[in-house]
């Protein structure tokens, strides 16, 4: 994703297209249902599923760069990467749940492609037992100057919190 033949992936442009097709062949080829999802004008998010049960967890992270002149490796190449591996590593796992992959579009210019999947979500919304999505990865985040995992939602889910904190170093 950070070639500079992409041009940055600002959304709209050819980069971000040619990146929705990528996402979706390497999806594809790793045996997920996978179809693109029109957020508007020019705007795709990729969406693939692994499994048949309604209840799924959703795994995702924006594809879209901050345009010409960054490869926005860390913002968010590395989180795409991250998801693609996982993809892959646990289509072969037996799981309660579906997995849901989602690439969005246009998240630079104001989650826009979060916000139509939650407006018009391809799955219900109702059956997603979780959400994770990665971001800034590679890097520190804002200014702290060490290495740091955030983890929205463990206000509401003593079960996160739980393994949140058995999982620090």
């Amino acid at each position: 994703l950070p070639d500079p033949a992409l041009d940055g992936r600002q959304a709209q442009s050819p980069g971000a297209s040619a990146t929705a097709d990528y996402l979706f062949e390497r999806f594809a080829e790793l045996g997920l249902s996978v179809e693109l999802q029109d957020i508007g004008p020019g705007r795709r998010n990729v969406v693939a599923r692994w499994g048949t049960a309604a209840a799924h967890v959703v795994i995702g992270a924006h594809y879209d760069g901050q345009g010409f002149g960054y490869r926005s490796a860390s913002d968010n190449a590395a989180g795409v990467a991250v998801m693609l591996e996982l993809a892959r590593e646990l289509r072969d796992v037996e799981l309660p749940v579906s997995l849901v992959f989602i690439a969005f579009d246009d998240e630079e210019r104001g989650l826009n492609g979060s916000r139509y999947y939650t407006r018009s979500p391809v799955y219900p919304l109702e059956e997603a037992r979780a959400v994770i999505i990665m971001d800034t990865m590679g890097r520190s985040f804002v200014d702290l100057e060490r290495w740091t995992l955030v983890v929205f939602g463990t206000e509401f889910s003593p079960e996160l919190a739980s393994i949140v904190e058995r999982r620090r170093t």
